[in-house]
């Protein structure tokens, strides 16, 4: 059973379907629901969140309040369309100070129907200060105390969920970036591995001990990511820095100081750049970047380094190695590749044209021949 039929992003209207007809229900549902189709439609994203929770927020050492929810920038709940009485039993209050009947809009209804709202929220203590009761703006104030930094907080080995503070983390994704949205807060600190099921654009995401961020085709524009293990593929250029680009990952944006441990490949036509990274598998394997159509700048590389797949007549690279071993694969049969600084380098591709009139130090490997000390 759905609550929600649909939701109307430019009006800011929610719809409810008829199997909301005569029922009882907590706005907390119809909160869940509204999440879920919000990170599953995407034509609803690009809307500001449309309702927020909150709750389990302390009153005293053994009490806290109960969750409630609040309809942010106009929006309104719509019965569906047929006279019934719909009970509402907990608290569902607006951004702009109103509650329960006044969170619904039957203004669209047909002129025969009759619904009746019979709001019943729990009985909840109210805290009083010396200037009087708090308002909801002065509630939301001293939440938002909690994130004196402008950061949420994510632990996903957390059993319970928190409310997204430092001392009390939320424990899965939705949580985290819905609150954030919400409130305007564009920095997460990540405590455990992680997946991320929906979009999450320009962010700056922070790992707590190098956890790994599983990025699951999720749209990423135009965010930053620190100190983590980043796998799987994604849309959009990102920026990432000390991170660990595990084997699969998808290259795509700017890349400073990271270690590479596996295969990469270039988003087909993306554009990448990378400063003062490095192989960080041992021995005698090394890391791989499979260009494509795609165009790699790399500056003061360390470390083995394949490049892979150069095969479209508008491939560009660029590799600047400080030291180590570049080697272009068989596969790279077009565009254009420079391999420039101190290194060894061994030349297989078959099509593609290699320039290393500024390499240094390139050093024969097995019965290649290569000029020595090229200026």
């Amino acid at each position: 059973m759905a609550l929600i039929d649909y939701i109307n992003g430019a009006t800011r209207k929610i719809y409810l379907s008829a199997d909301s007809v005569g029922i009882t229900f907590h706005p907390m549902e119809l909160y869940y629901e509204m999440r879920t189709l919000r990170r599953t439609i995407e034509e609803l994203r690009k809307y500001d969140v449309f309702m927020i929770a909150y709750g389990n927020i302390p009153k005293t050492a053994t009490s806290k309040t109960e969750r409630f929810v609040m309809m942010m920038d106009g929006t309104r709940i719509v019965p569906y369309d047929t006279s019934q009485v719909l009970t509402v039993t907990g608290t569902v209050i607006t951004d702009d100070g109103f509650e329960g009947v006044y969170c619904f809009d039957r203004s669209s209804l047909s002129p025969t129907t009759v619904v009746d709202i019979n709001y019943q929220p729990k009985q909840v203590e109210v805290i009083e200060v010396p200037v009087g009761v708090l308002t909801p703006e002065e509630s939301t104030a001293i939440l938002m105390t909690k994130y004196q930094n402008k950061a949420v907080y994510i632990n996903t080995e957390l059993a319970v969920n928190g409310d997204g503070s430092a001392m009390n983390p939320f424990n899965n994704v939705n949580d985290t970036v819905d609150f954030a949205e919400a409130n305007s807060i564009y920095t997460i600190y990540v405590y455990a591995d992680v997946t991320i099921p929906s979009n999450i654009k320009n962010f700056t995401v922070i790992g707590i001990g190098s956890p790994q961020i599983d990025f699951d085709g999720a749209d990423i524009s135009g965010s930053e990511f620190h100190n983590a293990q980043l796998h799987g593929n994604y849309t959009g250029s990102i920026k990432a820095f000390q991170c660990q680009l595990l084997d699969g990952f998808q290259l795509s944006g700017g890349f400073n100081g990271c270690a590479l441990q596996g295969d990469l490949t270039i988003l087909d036509g993306a554009g990448v750049i990378m400063v003062d990274c490095f192989s960080s598998i041992p021995g005698y394997n090394r890391p791989s970047i499979s260009i494509g159509a795609g165009l790699l700048n790399i500056r003061s590389y360390s470390g083995g380094l394949d490049l892979l797949d150069a095969n479209d007549v508008t491939t560009m690279a660029t590799v600047e190695m400080s030291q180590g071993k570049v080697r272009t694969d068989a596969s790279c049969t077009a565009g254009y590749i420079s391999v420039r600084g101190t290194a060894y380098f061994v030349d297989e591709a078959n099509g593609t044209t290699i320039d290393t009139l500024a390499l240094i130090n390139n050093y024969t490997l097995g019965n290649e021949v290569f000029a020595k000390d090229v200026p």
